[in-house]
């Protein structure tokens, strides 16, 4: 049989064919070489931010961008209640005025990611009921079909006739007795529940247990992550906040107030993380009582309900604060993005559902607030607003915050506090307070992110964008010299803590009558005027000429320093 062979030219294309497969080959292997030991054990097309614990059920928490031409702020997204907020009141049959600003300051942003569960003692338990909140509350919301929605009120004498008459203490002695498996008719269970009627504070001492009590609304099939709240707050958007990495990759974090040397859970803000795996969430929503002595049987939370007079009972900062730091297995941030009248603002405005505060530089060492100090914040917070800038810089913030590369970060040390550091956290008890050992030097107003690192005694503090400039047109334009603008800086924040504004001489009120007025008569929420909240330092000549304190002068005490007082205005814009 004849053998017919290749040409040498079939030869010589065939060797060529299998010379560039070999090549190919070897540069691939190469390009795979270098991603592996560049990191090894990475999948390339992973989350960066995505949560090493979560299990494959879990959902990812998405975003909607925001759109560059009108500088939208981002939200979460529209099916769900990505962030579920929760407080009560059960001290009085009236809800404070100041709700009205806090919740129409909660609705103008937009921000559709949050919404608030307010739980009320019926009247029949001396309470306000759902009846105080339709009748004094909702008719002065600006967006009533979006309050519908996001603000959710429940009167708890209308979940069970045995609350109708013992109110929201009631229903949660019941509910800490069946969490600690103790059935109502037991010595321990009375006893509980005389404590939790006595106590004027149960809400706020019993917030630790609120993710498990108040699972039928807010458990994880309701909401990704809940979060105590006061009440006494003017709300922007939390949207920006929950993309920062330090956020997204905590099972706890609590928004504060620039106290940079303290290491607790806020009781003004505090999340908790839900959409993790099933024993990841069982764990962070039972944290209290593997590390809060008060919480680790009945009776010593009965004994500290009991000791209501003593200044360490804020078991929310205190118990709860030592509880997640010291936790092994935990990731807890902290965003110090809280405005607080607590010193320092000169001069806060909340409008559109954002907030900006105008507050003295490190370096002027200003301790008055003069006249034209005042009159430059207004300036300057006056043409960030009406130019939308404030709202373009959030939009900002939360582009660049949520990428990498992270932000810069320095390490520091945890610590108890001992001698000569002494307390960091004073209403506390020495043995519940973590305290930062040499921090960094940072800005005293700028906000910063803590993010303690688990099972050690230490955490990284990660710088932000936060800060904002003063325009140089309104230094051109205004009457006031150039230097005492150098004096002042400009910060946003995601909301405005009243504290001690809210309740002295009764005197933090609702908008004026002629804007509630339009707001209950109004049906397009379009046409109805708006306001912006503005809260200024008085000088000390407003204050110490008054024979007495007028009407719309507040004021906020600190520990042994002394009192600043504040003036609310209300502005249509």
């Amino acid at each position: 049989m004849a053998v017919t062979l290749p040409s040498i030219r079939t030869v010589s294309l065939l060797m060529r064919q299998r010379l560039m497969f070999v090549v190919l080959l070897c540069l691939a292997g190469i390009l795979a070489l270098g991603v592996f030991f560049a990191n090894p054990f990475a999948d390339p097309f992973a989350d960066p931010f995505a949560d090493p614990f979560a299990d494959s059920s879990s959902t990812d928490v998405g975003f909607v961008q925001a759109e560059a031409d009108n500088h939208a702020i981002p939200s979460l997204h529209q099916d769900s209640d990505e962030i579920c907020l929760v407080t009560g009141w059960d001290g009085s049959p009236k809800l404070p005025p100041y709700l009205i600003a806090n919740l129409n300051t909660m609705l103008e942003s937009g921000d559709t990611s949050a919404a608030l569960y307010l739980f009320v003692a019926p009247l029949s338990a001396g309470g306000p009921g759902i009846e105080a909140y339709e009748k004094d509350i909702f008719p002065y919301i600006i967006n009533k079909p979006l309050a519908r929605k996001l603000i959710k009120v429940i009167d708890v004498g209308q979940v069970s006739n045995e609350w109708k008459s013992g109110g929201l203490r009631a229903m949660i002695a019941s509910m800490i007795c069946k969490d600690f498996g103790l059935a109502h008719g037991t010595h321990e269970c009375q006893q509980m529940h005389k404590a939790a009627a006595d106590l004027r504070t149960t809400v706020i001492q019993a917030r630790a247990f609120l993710g498990k009590l108040f699972a039928e609304w807010i458990g994880p099939s309701k909401c990704r992550t809940w979060a105590w709240v006061d009440l006494d707050v003017l709300r922007g958007s939390l949207a920006p906040y929950l993309r920062l990495p330090q956020i997204q990759n905590a099972d706890v974090w609590t928004i504060g107030h620039h106290d940079l040397s303290r290491l607790y859970t806020r009781g003004q803000f505090t999340a908790f993380r839900q959409d993790l795996s099933p024993a990841r969430t069982d764990m962070v929503n039972n944290v209290y009582r593997h590390g809060c002595m008060h919480f680790s049987t009945i009776w010593s939370l009965i004994r500290a309900f009991e000791e209501k007079s003593t200044r360490h009972l804020a078991l929310d900062e205190g118990c709860m604060g030592d509880a997640v730091v010291k936790h092994p297995d935990l990731r807890f941030s902290i965003v110090h993005g809280c405005i607080i009248f607590w010193r320092t603002p000169i001069v806060t405005r909340v409008q559109d559902g954002l907030v900006a505060s105008c507050l003295p530089t490190a370096e002027s060492g200003l301790t008055d607030t003069t006249p034209q100090y005042w009159q430059a914040c207004e300036e300057a917070l006056e043409y960030l607003f009406s130019h939308g800038i404030v709202k373009k810089h959030m939009a900002m913030m939360m582009q660049v915050m949520s990428k990498p590369p992270r932000l810069p970060s320095e390490k520091f040390g945890i610590t108890r506090p001992y001698a000569p550091h002494g307390e960091c956290a004073w209403w506390l008890p020495s043995y519940e307070q973590f305290c930062h050992v040499n921090p960094p030097k940072v800005e005293p107003y700028d906000m910063y992110i803590d993010e303690i690192h688990r099972g050690s005694s230490v955490g990284s503090r990660y710088e932000s964008v936060h800060r904002l400039d003063i325009p140089r047109e309104v230094i051109k334009n205004s009457k006031i010299n150039a230097s005492v603008f150098k004096s002042i800086t400009i910060n946003t924040g995601a909301f405005m803590h009243l504290m001690d504004t809210k309740y002295r001489n009764n005197v933090y009120e609702a908008p004026p009558k002629e804007i509630l007025d339009a707001y209950a008569t109004g049906t397009n929420s379009t046409l109805l005027p708006k306001y912006a909240v503005i809260m200024r330092r008085a000088t000390n000549d407003e204050y110490n000429t008054a024979t007495k304190r007028p009407a719309s002068i507040v004021a906020s005490v600190d520990k042994n320093e002394v009192p600043h007082y504040y003036i609310t205005s209300y502005k249509v814009v």
